[in-house]
């Protein structure tokens, strides 16, 4: 082999090792922050889930209870209702009978 060569090869091999590893040393630091980036987003955004889910459950809480008290609403509603219907009933079974007895 003749010299010029040699010392080329020499000096290519001596500038493009370091390159090299230059090069691989910032794709392995961007691909580092790249990860710790997805990984930070993935932490927000299971803490937005948690929080969503906290007051999801808050929500069917408070609709549970708000059924209850619907349901109790209804029920005194109700006996209102037939409460009424008696009443009513009486009043007319009192105006028959003082009709009755004039």
């Amino acid at each position: 082999m003749d010299a010029p060569l040699v010392i080329a090869i020499a000096i290519a091999v001596t500038v493009a090792a370091p390159c090299a590893a230059i090069f691989l040393a910032i794709k392995s630091k961007t691909q580092s922050e790249a990860t710790q980036k997805a990984e930070s987003e993935l932490a927000e955004a299971r803490a937005e889930i948690a929080a969503l889910q906290t007051g999801a459950t808050e929500d069917a809480r408070r609709t549970a209870e708000s059924d209850t008290r619907l349901s109790e609403i209804r029920q005194q509603f109700d006996q209102a209702t037939s409460e009424l219907h008696k009443l009513r009933e009486s009043e007319k079974d009192l105006l028959t009978e003082v009709q009755v007895q004039k």
